[in-house]
């Protein structure tokens, strides 16, 4: 008579691969979320462009804000793909990005 333990430690042994919920991350991390990064990232870059001159606070805050968010964008990629290609070292990034990226944009 097998116990309940090791089926369910045989069944979690055959899980490989991404699929289900974890593949809408990775998408959303690797695709979704440098985009929306990279449009603020952008909008922060028009502004520092703009031929009106800015004070220097708002030179120095359109310049953190690229900065920040286009290193995100990357970050964001960066995780995504050690999800996708099952790196150990996957989920941890990617839960370094999420407390990290939320600190970061809540501060800004």
């Amino acid at each position: 008579m097998e116990s309940g333990f090791s089926s369910t430690a045989n069944r979690q042994a055959k899980l490989v691969g991404v699929g289900g919920w974890l593949t809408f991350f990775c998408l959303s991390l690797t695709i979704v979320t440098p985009i929306l990064h990279l449009n603020i990232a952008a909008k922060a870059f028009k502004n520092l462009m703009d031929p009106n001159p800015l004070t220097q606070g708002s030179l120095i805050r359109f310049s953190v804000v690229f900065v920040v968010y286009t290193a995100l964008a990357l970050f964001s990629c960066l995780c995504g793909y050690l999800l996708w290609t099952e790196n150990p070292r996957g989920p941890r990034v990617t839960k370094a990005y999420l407390v990290i990226g939320r600190f970061v944009v809540f501060v800004l």
